[in-house]
């Protein structure tokens, strides 16, 4: 299967909403910095559709004080 979705507007912005979403928000402790998504397809079987697949680069805090565990 063979096709050019990651070069459409409509799935690159929707792609880019996304991760933009993802940026604004706090995951308890863990901060996102940036993030990158590509287009994921599984390849010799056409009964699965693609998928938008974003990854994000996030601050890991460091781990709590000897005094707080």
């Amino acid at each position: 299967m063979e096709t050019r979705l990651d070069q459409t507007a409509p799935v690159r912005e929707f792609a880019t909403a996304i991760g933009e979403w993802l940026l604004a928000r706090r995951f308890g402790s863990v901060t996102p910095l940036a993030f990158r998504w590509r287009l994921w397809e599984a390849h010799g079987d056409d009964d699965v559709p693609p998928h938008v697949v974003i990854e994000l680069l996030v601050n890991d805090p460091p781990p709590p004080s000897a005094e707080w565990l």
